[in-house]
């Protein structure tokens, strides 16, 4: 085993007993999940703030309360590994409450015109074995969510959130205009929505 592999299974195994901890009450574990899980919490406030509506601040509270219900709520014995579970939960929280209390105003002024979010340059993600144990992380839930959209919306999907290209970029690559791509990228995060809230 390498030692990256090593290091990853010790900080699942540390979140492990964090959340089996914070299970049973003690605040000192769920302090140490929620600073050990800042990593995802920044990735999802930064993949969905735009402009002030909700502010930076009340995302940072929504999330760590995202978190904590989480770990409430999570079942174990399921068999789903608890950082895949509170990955896909807590994008789905952030997503609906930015979605909801944004103007369509806030977002536009938000982003350039390929569609990039200025906060993308001023968070640093650098690589560290946190991030690198929360992004290898598969879910089997999302999948076959995906499985449930019709194909070119699960397309939209994987070029745009998983290869990381731009909304043009995307139209572009599916011989399809814009506006289309915003119509299908929208129309698959709603049946996700959906889907994903019926699982978890």
């Amino acid at each position: 085993m390498s030692e990256k592999e090593k290091t990853k299974l010790e900080a699942r195994s540390k979140i492990n007993d964090l959340v089996r901890q914070a299970k049973t009450g003690s605040p000192e574990a769920s302090e140490e999940l929620l600073s050990r899980l800042k990593p995802l919490i920044y990735a999802c406030i930064k993949r969905n703030f735009f402009g002030n509506v909700p502010s930076w601040e009340d995302l940072l509270q929504e999330a760590s309360l995202s978190i904590l219900e989480g770990v409430r709520d999570y079942n174990e014995q399921r068999g789903i590994p608890f950082l895949a579970y509170i990955k896909t939960k807590l994008k789905f929280d952030i997503h609906n409450i930015c979605r909801s209390e944004r103007t369509h105003g806030s977002h536009i002024a938000a982003v350039d015109k390929e569609g990039h979010n200025p906060l993308e340059l001023v968070i640093d993600d650098s690589a560290n074995p946190q991030e690198d144990l929360l992004k290898g992380e598969q879910s089997s839930i999302i999948e076959d969510a995906l499985n449930e959209l019709e194909a070119k919306h699960r397309e939209v999907i994987k070029l745009y959130c998983y290869q990381k290209l731009t909304l043009k970029d995307t139209a572009r690559k599916m011989g399809i205009s814009y506006k289309t791509a915003q119509r299908y990228k929208a129309k698959a995060v709603e049946q996700l929505n959906g889907l994903l809230g019926e699982e978890l």
